[in-house]
């Protein structure tokens, strides 16, 4: 028996349902999503004029694959206002990661990151809030949490964009630094501040930087008198040591030194050790000749934290010389040892007292200070010349005045050695008590081998001085030598001759007048 035929809008039915049932199966043959996933577009976000350096697309494996960490990617949501960053070689590009748990199961997420494949000393760091450095983040189901990725970019990277990704956990976000200007071949600046402990500046105190694990400086500079560093050095990482006699050394380890990088390191603070002292000179290297002392002022501090005594004393002393201490003001005797109370200072004068026959050249003596925190040394250098000879003369050296009458003359100044100009002259006058006396000029520069300088003196004795003789004195002093002349002036007192020969004149001119004007009609 023959069936029924089907009927023509049946079997179109038909046809389109075992098509919708193919579509879905394919559908559901396809890849799923895995780790590669973002929850926003890939694209660059760049200026389409920057170049792009290649970068990995695969992210390190997590330890013990998606069962670690638990959740689909699709659960965890990841997300930065600002997912690229501009910045220069050497320096950090930092980002903050917005991190949603939408669902997935509440365990505890590795934080990896994949940096470019085409540079070379780029370093990167998970950190939170505070600055510390973390390597796992704990997402409660409903919760959020911010971490910071902060990127070290090395100083010789070249210009241009670097994609590079993020991952916490099975999920990855994508993450673009952009180099702006490339510090290939520039040096690096640190910068410092060095106080002690009571906030004062500490001048001259060593910044050491050595290799890691090494005792000995590659470089060493010295802060100035406000307590500064700034200064170029070349590109590493070092350990930093500062210190200064007197005080316990501070050291910074691992820096890195970036080109083109000013790596500032704020301010360090020394702290003085029980017994120490600073000795501080104006100078470490006089002039000197055949019978003049060499003198060199020095300060000494207790920069300890107790009271201390200082021995004074020199090594390295050339044969036949002498050196000794005293006060500046030079008319206290010889000092051996002074006795400091914390914070203390005292001024002395080192002086070098040069053997008769000493020649001309350089002499170096060592001056020691010996206190409880050791020998402090100081370098000392005298450079010994040919003796300066310098004449004082002048016309003559007794003079006549009356009084109440001004005396002027001239007094010639001639260099007659030949080891080099005399200079920085200065000329005083001396005067009997009630005199005025000037010199023009009181100072004169310098006055070359052979050459001749001349100053006018004018002196003037009182009107009531009673008639006697007198002394003054002119006192000529170089930074090479220095001359005493002493002058004789005999004082008159006013005569009355004069006078009375005019009042005799006048007499008899008058009596003339008189007697011829009384006879002449005789």
């Amino acid at each position: 028996m023959t069936p029924p035929p089907v009927p023509r809008r049946f079997t179109a039915i038909l046809l389109l349902f075992s098509l919708l049932v193919l579509c879905a199966a394919i559908t559901s043959a396809g890849l799923p999503k895995g780790a590669g996933e973002t929850n926003n577009s890939t694209a660059d976000p760049g200026d389409d004029e920057e170049t792009t350096p290649e970068a990995t697309n695969t992210p390190p494996p997590d330890d013990g694959g998606s069962s670690s960490d638990g959740g689909t990617p699709a659960e965890i949501r990841v997300q930065a206002d600002f997912p690229a960053r501009t910045v220069e070689a050497g320096e950090t590009a930092v980002f903050v990661l917005n991190i949603e748990n939408r669902g997935a199961e509440e365990k505890v997420r590795r934080l990896r990151a994949t940096l470019p494949a085409s540079v070379a000393g780029w370093e990167y760091r998970f950190t939170d809030d505070d600055r510390r450095e973390v390597s796992m983040i704990d997402i409660p189901q409903g919760g959020q949490k911010s971490v910071r990725f902060e990127v070290d970019t090395a100083a010789d990277s070249g210009k241009g964009q670097y994609p590079m990704a993020v991952q916490i956990g099975e999920k990855r976000y994508p993450i673009y630094v952009s180099i702006s200007r490339s510090h290939a071949g520039d040096r690096a600046r640190l910068r410092l501040v060095v106080n002690d402990k009571d906030g004062n500046h500490v001048r001259r105190a060593e910044i050491d930087l050595l290799a890691p694990g090494r005792s000995t400086p590659v470089d060493r500079v010295l802060t100035a008198a406000d307590g500064t560093v700034d200064v170029e050095v070349a590109p590493g990482t070092y350990d930093v040591r500062i210190g200064r006699e007197g005080y316990a050394d501070v050291t910074r380890d691992g820096v890195r030194l970036k080109g083109g990088v000013v790596a500032d390191l704020g301010t360090v603070t020394l702290e003085p050790r029980p017994y120490a002292a600073e000795v501080k000179l104006e100078t470490a290297t006089v002039i000197g000749t055949a019978g003049r002392n060499a003198q060199f002022e020095m300060e000494l501090r207790n920069i300890g934290r107790t009271d201390d005594v200082y021995r004074l004393g020199a090594e390295d002393v050339p044969q036949d010389w002498y050196v000794r201490y005293r006060d500046p003001d030079g008319n206290s005797a010889e000092l051996d040892e002074v006795a400091l109370a914390p914070g203390e200072t005292r001024r002395l004068t080192i002086e070098a007292i040069p053997s008769r026959n000493a020649l001309p050249g350089t002499y170096n003596l060592t001056a020691t200070v010996l206190g409880g925190g050791g020998t402090y040394a100081r370098n000392l250098t005298v450079r010994m010349q040919e003796a300066a000879e310098m004449r004082v003369t002048a016309e003559r050296y007794m003079y006549d005045v009356t009084r109440g009458e001004a005396l002027e003359f001239n007094i010639s100044i001639r260099n007659g050695g030949t080891a080099g100009a005399l200079t920085n002259l200065n000329a005083t006058l001396s005067a009997p008590q009630g005199w005025s006396g000037v010199l023009t000029p009181q100072g004169i520069g310098s006055i070359p081998p052979g050459g001749i300088a001349e100053i006018r003196a004018r002196v003037v004795p009182p009107p009531s001085i009673p008639a006697s003789e007198y002394r003054f004195s002119v006192r000529v002093v170089a930074d090479q030598a220095e001359k005493t002349d002493e002058y004789r002036v005999i004082v008159h007192e006013q005569s009355l001759v004069p006078l009375l020969g005019v009042l005799m004149l006048v007499a008899i001119a008058g009596g003339t007048w008189f007697l011829f004007q009384r006879y002449r009609r005789r």
